[in-house]
């Protein structure tokens, strides 16, 4: 898909409510004035942002809840479903890889920096090293 021509007749089919794109790797001439127009809205920031069709757009298709899955959960609410986890795994913690399975959407990377943000906080902490390591609720003691 490289035209205007293409992106409508994208927009028109079936497949129209799910078009995400990867800002990097698309060139179009028209996205800014999509954007503009509030069809399309940036989602992130640097490398792994991407271009979403906008809550209006959804919402006229009668798919606003679609739009806050593709969307995805604020930063905010990821560390309080990891907060919570933590909490009701109790004293036995969690391995990194349990954590992925709470927050798929994120990378193992983007999980880590929320669970160094949580732990500058006070709010987790991390037992062992290695493929040992658990993190658990609470701050240090």
């Amino acid at each position: 898909m490289t035209t205007p021509d293409e992106f409508h007749a994208l927009l028109d089919s079936p497949e129209g409510s799910r078009v995400e794109f990867k800002m990097a790797s698309r060139g179009f001439h028209f996205v800014e004035h999509l954007i503009e127009l509030g069809v399309l809205e940036p989602v992130g920031h640097g490398r792994g942002a991407r271009l979403l069709l906008s809550r209006r757009f959804y919402r006229h298709l009668g798919k606003a809840g679609v739009y806050t899955r593709k969307r995805g959960l604020d930063r905010e609410t990821n560390k309080a479903l990891l907060v919570r986890h933590l909490r009701e795994s109790g004293h036995a913690g969690c391995p990194l890889s349990e954590l992925q399975q709470v927050l798929p959407a994120q990378s193992r990377d983007q999980l880590k920096r929320l669970l160094a943000e949580l732990r500058r906080e006070g709010r987790v902490r991390l037992v062992g090293l290695r493929r040992g390591a658990r993190w658990l609720a609470g701050g240090g003691e």
